[in-house]
């Protein structure tokens, strides 16, 4: 996050509106990561308020979210860039969710799709 970095112009904008005032890149994709994570971890309390459908779209932001913030971090960080192995272990962190986004695309089996009754969906 911005505010930890000494040396540079801090504002609250700029932590939370991506590109606001000149902002970069890099550092956008982490302000809409994070933005998205604190979507999905509010959905939660209005989780009754919500059928199961949009709930359940809701979470999948959680996806991007990981992605945008593992983005952000690769390309940020000093630390990831000076040490190579670090980035590659980063982004082989990245295959799990990615894979489970894939599963989570493909048709659900009978047994998935009769434990959800017509009415939550």
């Amino acid at each position: 996050m911005q505010y930890f970095q000494t040396g540079q112009h801090f504002s609250y904008i700029n932590a939370a509106v991506p590109l606001a005032d000149g902002g970069e890149l890099n550092v956008a994709y982490g302000i809409v990561g994070l933005e998205l994570g604190l979507a999905v971890a509010v959905s939660i309390w209005v989780q009754r308020k919500l059928s199961y459908r949009r709930w359940h779209l809701v979470h999948y932001l959680a996806y991007p979210a990981f992605a945008l913030s593992l983005l952000h971090t690769v390309m940020v960080s000093a630390e990831v860039q000076a040490l190579g192995m670090l980035g590659i272990a980063v982004l082989g962190c990245a295959a799990a969710p990615t894979l489970l986004f894939v599963l989570r695309l493909l048709p659900a089996t009978t047994a998935v799709a009769t434990r959800i009754s017509p009415l939550e969906v």
